[in-house]
């Protein structure tokens, strides 16, 4: 803002300001009663703050944890999320909220069984509403109808769930930054599933001129469209099996599409 502009700002609203002061001078003290009382600090050891333990990297021991503490979340807003999935074909049951340790947890998971009407996630994934969304958007723009361009134009019945919500750092990794599946924004995909009984796993697959490579990496580079980050075969050794779909929120809205797909192309990648 030009300094004139500032200066033509202070000087309108000076009178209230003066006006304020006035007020709150004239106000009576409060009495002890009304001054709040500062939370305790976290337990200290040897002069330093005690550390929690690493997140735990099995689910079962963390995955049913309910939260008694995590703040609510709007409800107008939840079920305006809940219209958008149905009107997605999203098939899905709301659960408990869940909480693991060191700020893992969804407030508001769901257990997504069906999207696009027709395409079954199999195991079920709970994830977050707008995880859900950006699956089935995806599944409706690009993975369903891609498939009727394979041979002999199979329908795309059904998506092989490696990893939905899990108490975990990235890769697997106690020590690192809290994964996006550690609050149902990520899903693993393994494999797209057809009604012919046909599938098509998700590996390495380079030069092979066939047409289950043309899928797998047109599905991959759609999904870029939907989710902010996409990883998989070629991204490191940990992605070589599975899609790992999330939408993590960065500045400037940058997504980290990494679609090396080269035997010798990319850095390590995390999730």
């Amino acid at each position: 803002m030009p300094i004139t502009s500032r200066i033509f700002l202070f000087r309108s609203v000076l009178p209230a300001i003066l006006l304020l002061a006035q007020a709150v001078l004239a106000s009576p003290a409060p009495a002890a009663s009304d001054i709040p009382v500062p939370s305790k600090r976290p337990a200290v050891e040897n002069g330093a703050e005690s550390k929690p333990e690493p997140a735990s990297t099995d689910p079962a021991a963390t995955d049913k944890e309910v939260a008694a503490d995590m703040p609510p979340i709007d409800e107008s807003i939840l079920q305006e999320c809940e219209q958008h999935m149905r009107a997605l074909g999203i098939h899905f049951t709301r659960q408990q909220p869940v909480r693991g340790e060191n700020g893992c947890g969804i407030a508001a998971p769901y257990e997504i069984t069906t999207v696009a009407d027709t395409v079954a996630i199999s195991p079920p994934a709970v994830i977050a509403c707008e995880t859900a969304i950006a699956l089935a958007g995806w599944v409706k723009a690009a993975a369903l109808p891609y498939a009727r361009q394979l041979p002999g134009e199979p329908s795309l019945s059904g998506l092989q769930n490696a990893s939905g919500y899990v108490c975990r750092g990235r890769n697997n990794n106690p020590e690192a930054k809290l994964s996006e599946h550690a609050l149902g924004r990520a899903i693993d995909i393994s494999a797209f599933l057809f009604e012919d009984g046909s599938r098509i796993a998700i590996e390495p697959r380079q030069r092979t001129g066939k047409p289950q490579e043309a899928y797998q990496k047109a599905a991959r580079f759609a999904a870029c469209l939907h989710f902010t980050t996409v990883l998989g075969p070629y991204s490191d050794a940990n992605h070589n099996d599975h899609l790992h779909l999330d939408i993590a929120e960065r500045r400037g809205g940058y997504r980290l599409c990494d679609f090396p797909d080269l035997p010798d192309a990319g850095g390590k990648k995390t999730e």
